[in-house]
């Protein structure tokens, strides 16, 4: 609940476009349905999108694709409001992550915004963890022409700390700026 608090809402805004990346069996889409007036989840597994699809089957603006994991293919160019993912690129590297960083540029409107919750320590505490620490997030974003608006650690919520992950994890919020040039 504090994540959905603290992250999702302030981030994806209610009527928007948005982009799941990594739905799983849908921990975050029943809120984000809910936000969406469309939402499509993207999955690297054919389980994973089978099973979102039987349990929101009775969703109309919902749609689930198998992806790649590496691109946003299939989804408009500069169509997109919001992109969230939580617990999917702490396992994804630099490689993966450069050609995301792409897409995500070409997806958003501009002021579309993402939130990307991945590791930021390259793997150095361990839980299987990509080899991208913050600071590769934040240059390989830049380098797309986005804007990094804030990567956080942790958060306080009614007296207590969050952290965004268990083993040096952050979540970046990033922004499509307004009037970009993208590269």
């Amino acid at each position: 609940q504090s994540v959905i608090k603290h992250l999702l809402r302030p981030n994806v805004p209610t009527g928007g476009v948005v982009v799941e990346i990594g739905p799983g069996a849908g921990r975050w889409t029943d809120e984000l349905q809910k936000l969406a007036k469309s939402l499509t989840g993207i999955d690297i597994s054919e389980a994973c999108v089978r099973e979102c699809q039987r349990r929101f089957a009775r969703c109309d603006n919902v749609e689930f694709r198998v992806g790649s994991g590496s691109d946003l293919s299939g989804v408009e160019s500069n169509f997109v409001d919001a992109i969230w993912s939580f617990d999917v690129f702490v396992h994804i590297n630099k490689a993966q992550l450069q050609c995301y960083a792409a897409e995500f540029a070409r997806v958003l409107k501009p002021g579309g915004r993402g939130v990307i919750q991945h590791g930021a320590v390259a793997g150095a505490s361990g839980g299987w963890r990509s080899n991208v620490t913050a600071q590769d997030f934040r240059d390989l974003l830049t380098r797309a022409g986005l804007e990094v608006v804030d990567q956080i650690a942790s958060w306080r919520d009614d007296g207590r700390e969050f952290e965004a992950g268990l083993y040096g994890d952050v979540a970046t919020i990033f922004r499509r700026p307004v009037a970009a040039r993208l590269r």
